[in-house]
């Protein structure tokens, strides 16, 4: 961490948390490190569906609790389904103390336990992700993104909804 924090890098994530208490031990680890002050930081959870983390929590009280840390620049979701981030996200805003979310989902394949494969036969469930993007920005999404088995292809489908509603406003 402190070669990390010895750059000019100014942002940092803590991601893939799958608990409230994981993500308090994270981060008052990084208030300890002194080089840590005036970084910007995000945390971000995975989910298990459209209200908690993989951990169990509830993300709604995972936001509750890390935007009134001012520690903490952005809370957000990655490696989530991306058809739970408009749910999670619109029941979460309410508590987000004005800070802004993080969202980049995985591809939304599920996982094969048998094949030790991601079964890549059924529904793109990315698009979903895509459609919600306008819906997320009013909801304070300010990045948006994509975590595994996400693809240049995809990234272009976000830039280009992202350039579509920023051309509306």
């Amino acid at each position: 961490m402190s070669a990390l924090l010895s750059t000019n890098l100014q942002n940092f994530a803590i991601e893939t948390v799958p608990t409230l208490s994981e993500a308090l031990i994270a981060l008052n680890a990084w208030k300890t490190i002194s080089a840590a002050r005036g970084k910007e930081l995000w945390i971000s959870f995975n989910c298990k569906n459209a209200k908690s983390t993989y951990g169990g929590d509830l993300f709604i009280d995972c936001v509750k609790e890390l935007t009134l840390e001012d520690s903490v620049t952005a809370v957000g979701l990655n490696c989530t389904m991306p058809y739970h981030i408009l749910p999670l996200i619109s029941s979460a805003h309410p508590y987000a103390n004005g800070k802004p979310f993080v969202t980049y989902p995985n591809h939304g394949e599920t996982y094969n336990l048998s094949t030790q494969s991601f079964d890549h036969n059924g529904p793109d469930r990315f698009g979903e992700y895509i459609d919600a993007i306008p819906k997320l920005a009013t909801l304070g999404v300010q990045v948006f993104g994509g975590c595994c088995r996400v693809n240049y292809s995809n990234i272009q489908q976000i830039s280009n909804k992202i350039k579509y509603i920023t051309a509306e406003t």
